[in-house]
């Protein structure tokens, strides 16, 4: 079970519990696209080594 955790951690499935922090939508959105794009990076970048 600790295994399907961490995987589930490293591909950004889990979340860790929210915290009440403001953050301009904006940048939640940036930041939300920038984690998109380093899962689709990395996913790239692992099928471009085999």
């Amino acid at each position: 079970m600790l295994y399907r955790w961490r995987m589930e951690m490293r591909r950004g499935q889990l979340m860790p519990k929210k915290k009440d922090i403001q953050i301009d939508p904006e940048l939640k959105a940036e930041l939300k696209r920038l984690r998109k794009l380093e899962r689709e990076h990395n996913t790239f970048r692992r099928s471009a080594l085999f």
